[in-house]
Parts: structure tokens; C-alpha cells; sequence
């Protein structure tokens, strides 16, 4: 896999393209951001802190893809996704 990917925050970034851990990085100042719960951001911290890296690369070699779903707090009653991707790689955001 190249080191090059699109990150996206539905929602809250568009296609971005950037090595996978300046995506890492970047996907989890984007998820501080959004209001989220204290559980919900726990969890995402721990996908996204310690390990992410070789955590999300072997995913990716997996599945084509890494995609985490999050429901933000307040008037959104649907599930958001990250999603990151190869470059390279078109991929839709579950709906």
C-alpha cells in the first residue's frame, strides 16, 4: 500500500489526501472537534491514539478501506463515517 490516502469525516471534512499518519492525525482533530460523548470519544481515541498506524494499515490491506462509524451528539440522528482510503481508491460513505 502507498503511504498516500484520502481521509474523510462525513460531515466534517472532505477528501483530503495525506500520508496515512498525517490522515490518522487529522481524522482524530476533526473527531475532537464534533460533539461527541464522553464514551464515544474514549473509544475513538483508542482507535485512533497507541497502534493506529499498524491498526489501520492492516485494515486497509484487509478490506480495500478503513471506515469507523460515530453518531454525533444533538440533532443528528444518523450515523457519521470516517473513512480512509488509498489513493486512488473511490469508495462511497455508507448510507
Amino acid at each position: 500500500m502507498s503511504d498516500m490516502v484520502t481521509v474523510q469525516v462525513e460531515g466534517a471534512l472532505g477528501p483530503t489526501r495525506k500520508t496515512l499518519p498525517q490522515a490518522i492525525v487529522l481524522a482524530w482533530q476533526t473527531l475532537r472537534a464534533l460533539p461527541l460523548g464522553e464514551d464515544q470519544l474514549a473509544d475513538l481515541r483508542r482507535l485512533f491514539g497507541s497502534g493506529a498506524e499498524e491498526r489501520i494499515r492492516a485494515e486497509i490491506r484487509k478490506t480495500g478501506k478503513f471506515e469507523v462509524c460515530f453518531l454525533p451528539l444533538g440533532g443528528l440522528e444518523e450515523l457519521q463515517t470516517v473513512q480512509i482510503t488509498p489513493v486512488g481508491v473511490l469508495t462511497a460513505l455508507r448510507r
